[in-house]
């Protein structure tokens, strides 16, 4: 429709300058050309130019528009490219500022509900750990939640840093849960676009349940952040093929485990998510994809030291018998542990 190609021509820098540079006479004349060159005025829209998930696309297109300005001798592709740079950069300085007052609101909707820890849940549980962690008393145990050190460690880095209070008691969950609606817009932006990532952040910034939860000392909303991470990770390893993103998804893959025992969950979905991927070759095992093996090796090791370190009697793998010991109760006969 004519409205919608108006609309293109005046919102898209890109656009407009091809238009004008070309001197076509109409909308129709420009459509022509479009169409010999096999492309569609969708393909030069704004939230279609930058999407990431297109690039291969978005470049090859745009490729042909250079080229042919270029042998028209009509202008350089450096010009055209200053034109788009300039575009992207105001639309994305748009859409950075949205996101920044969705965290803005959504760091205010968890402080408005701070009430302090519950007394009727495992909220006491985390702070004693916590305070104990922060005084150097803490030895991880056959105690069940001695083992979630990413729950409760946190919890004693805010203590040292902002003292012993309500604040500090929820300050690790309010961080989490404004990290994930941060973490969310980038899912999003990855696999969609930036629009995509908005409208996720936007909508998790005032899901009811996770923002009473984020002012408590629930390890539901740091497993929200911290699997969130680790899906984020290995979304980037996928899409940039970097050694570095690999190796940091290969590190993170067992920190949900480390949050909550049914963080496991979330690393059985991660590892099914490569699998898929390798069997659809959008992942290949080569030298790159190794790094994610090297991460999880790394990790597990490191965990291994710090639980020989600091259980009495030393025993690397408690954290593991532990979980299992609790949850399938594999212990002796009126053993709790």
């Amino acid at each position: 429709p004519e409205e919608n190609f108006s609309t293109v021509v005046g919102e898209n820098n890109v656009v407009a300058y091809i238009y004008n540079k070309l001197e076509v006479k109409d909308r129709e004349e420009f459509y022509r050309y479009l169409k010999e060159k096999n492309l569609d005025i969708e393909d030069f829209t704004t939230p279609s130019l930058w999407n990431a998930s297109k690039n291969a696309k978005r470049d090859d297109n745009y490729a042909k528009i250079l080229k042919d300005l270029s042998e028209k001798g009509i202008t350089e592709p450096n010009e055209v490219e200053a034109i788009a740079v300039h575009g992207k950069r105001d639309s994305l300085r748009n859409l950075y500022a949205i996101l920044s007052a969705i965290v803005l609101y959504a760091l205010f909707y968890s402080l408005i509900f701070i009430t302090g820890p519950s007394f009727f849940g495992d909220d006491t549980v985390y702070l004693n750990l916590a305070y104990s962690a922060l005084h150097g008393n803490f030895i991880e145990s056959s105690f069940i939640f001695s083992t979630r050190i990413l729950q409760f460690y946190p919890i004693a880095f805010f203590y040292a840093l902002l003292g012993v209070n309500i604040y500090s008691d929820a300050a690790w969950d309010i961080l989490s849960f404004v990290g994930t609606v941060i973490v969310v817009f980038y899912i999003g932006k990855e696999l969609y676009n930036e629009y995509a990532g908005l409208i996720s952040a936007l909508l998790l910034s005032f899901f009811p349940r996770i923002v009473i939860l984020a002012s408590t000392i629930s390890e539901d909303v740091t497993m929200t952040f911290i699997s969130s991470l680790l899906i984020l990770f290995i979304i980037l390893a996928e899409k940039r093929n970097s050694k570095k993103w690999y190796f940091i998804a290969g590190a993170f893959i067992i920190t949900p485990f480390l949050v909550t025992p049914e963080g496991f969950v979330t690393i059985v979905f991660a590892i099914a998510y490569v699998v898929i991927e390798l069997l659809r070759k959008k992942m290949r095992i080569d030298k790159t994809s190794l790094f994610f093996v090297y991460g999880i090796l790394i990790s597990v090791a490191l965990l291994l030291v710090y639980n020989y370190f600091y259980t009495s009697p030393h025993n690397p793998l408690i954290t593991l018998t532990t979980n299992l010991n609790f949850y399938s109760a594999v212990g002796g006969p009126n053993h709790i542990p």
